[in-house]
């Protein structure tokens, strides 16, 4: 069953930008560990729900009407903890695009989200070329932990404006043997934990050639990018960092490599990997092979 992803936008398009907008506001009145209570405007269609959260999703929903006067009368409660956007959709064959343009203290955040309108058709969804990296695997982005956010943070997390580069990069390798499929990994220098291999800008390198080369000297492999990067967190002892990792097909498995005599590696199942990682931001970016699994089957 496909789920709705969630990629970042830098530009839309002029046929997009033209189309009709629908105002969304919505705000939080409790948002906490175990209980969210939000109130949410859709143009003229005013809601208050109640969600029970469960290991971080929702367990059970409660949703009932809102008049305009008790809407806005609520609305400034929310005054730290809320989004608003305006929403284009746009229906193509069996594909739902959804652009969310940002205002407030999010202002000049542009997302996309995209879902097959068949939930039973399980053929890759046809990403547009102007979505960019993907962020449905980093709970950054859930509308409850964007509703503290501002741009600020938003900007400096997605490497956007000026700095045009993320701190780390790697690649999520993958491959399909027997009708298997296995990701690789390798062990930390520490040997304290296992990662997709990994590495820091190089001058003069794209981020993605610096993946590619990550993923031969500490793996031993070589592949091809099969997809938009993934944007996820990774945890160092001075801070939460951003990371990309570019989806690639292994293509080759070289019996020696530059940093053999420094990790292991392992081709492992997803569900092996995400065993032995130690970094939530990696282990949710094993879902991207979810999707990969769902249509080669």
């Amino acid at each position: 069953m496909q789920k709705v992803r969630t990629f970042l936008i830098n530009k839309i398009p002029e046929d997009i930008s033209s189309k009709k907008t629908v105002t969304v506001k919505t705000g939080f009145l409790v948002n906490s560990t175990h209980r969210d209570v939000i109130i949410s405007q859709r143009d003229k269609r005013y809601s208050l729900s109640v969600n029970n959260m469960k290991n971080g999703t929702k367990d059970k929903e409660y949703e009932i009407p809102l008049s305009h006067k008790d809407f806005h009368t609520l609305w400034p409660a929310t005054i730290d903890s809320r989004v608003e956007f305006k929403r284009r959709t746009i229906l193509r064959d069996d594909i739902m695009l959804e652009i969310h343009t940002y205002s407030g203290h999010l202002s000049g955040l542009i997302t996309g989200k995209i879902r097959a309108v068949n939930q039973a058709d399980s053929s890759p969804l046809p990403i547009p070329r102007y979505f960019n990296e993907e962020l449905t695997f980093d709970s950054r982005f859930t509308t409850r932990n964007l509703s503290t956010l501002d741009y600020g943070d938003i900007s400096e997390t997605l490497s956007l404006g000026d700095m045009k580069h993320y701190p780390l990069m790697g690649t999520l390798p993958y491959i399909i043997e027997e009708g298997m499929l296995k990701v690789m990994v390798v062990s930390t220098r520490s040997n304290n934990g296992w990662i997709f291999p990994k590495g820091q800008p190089i001058i003069g390198k794209s981020e993605m050639e610096v993946a590619l080369l990550e993923a031969y000297e500490e793996a031993g492999i070589r592949g091809t990018i099969t997809g938009n990067p993934i944007v996820v967190p990774y945890l160092k002892k001075t801070g939460i960092y951003s990371m990309i990792l570019y989806p690639m097909a292994i293509t080759s498995v070289l019996k020696r490599w530059p940093e053999e005599s420094e990790r292991s590696r392992a081709l492992l199942t997803p569900r092996e990997a995400g065993k032995k990682m130690k970094q939530q931001g990696m282990k949710s970016a094993l879902g991207w092979l979810e999707y990969l699994r769902e249509y080669s089957s």
